[in-house]
């Protein structure tokens, strides 16, 4: 995915640092997230984060079911 930058005509490309991630820097990652939020908040997080991606995936069906009806 290319965005415009100013007024440069060349595209930066949004999603280029993902592809460089390695195991290192997820695990560094994962300790910056335990400093933050504490091995007490994790679950919780965790769990929110995946009731949030069950609720999107929903709505995503929910919507190419609307799609294909009309």
């Amino acid at each position: 995915m290319s965005v415009p930058s100013g007024g440069n005509s060349e595209g930066v490309d949004v999603y280029a640092f993902i592809q460089n991630i390695g195991g290192p820097e997820i695990i560094l990652i994962l300790v910056v997230i335990m400093l933050i939020f504490g091995a007490s908040k994790l679950p919780d997080l965790a769990r929110s984060l995946g009731a949030s991606a069950k609720e999107f995936r929903k709505g995503v069906d929910e919507g190419a079911e609307v799609e294909s009806k009309d």
